[in-house]
């Protein structure tokens, strides 16, 4: 199923620094890393938004809802 999520709509966020950036990525490998620990593979999609966040693209609270509309994208909300 295409998702209908449009990933690059997102500025830059700038003057992130270093360490900033390097605890963005220790949080988002801890978060797959533990998903894979419980015999779970993070899809595509939800990890390039998880990198994005990593890079410093976007904020948490873009994290959250681009997360929420690629679910819409593939669970029916009439469906819960």
């Amino acid at each position: 199923m295409k998702s209908r999520v449009h990933l690059k709509e997102f500025a830059p966020h700038p003057g992130l620094s270093p360490k900033e950036l390097a605890e963005r990525r220790s949080a988002v490998d801890y978060a797959i890393g533990t998903q894979r620990i419980e015999g779970i593979e993070p899809e595509a999609v939800p990890l390039s938004i998880l990198d994005r966040y990593a890079q410093g693209e976007i904020s948490m609270d873009e994290v959250d809802r681009l997360t929420d509309e690629y679910l819409v994208t593939i669970i029916k909300p009439d469906a819960l």
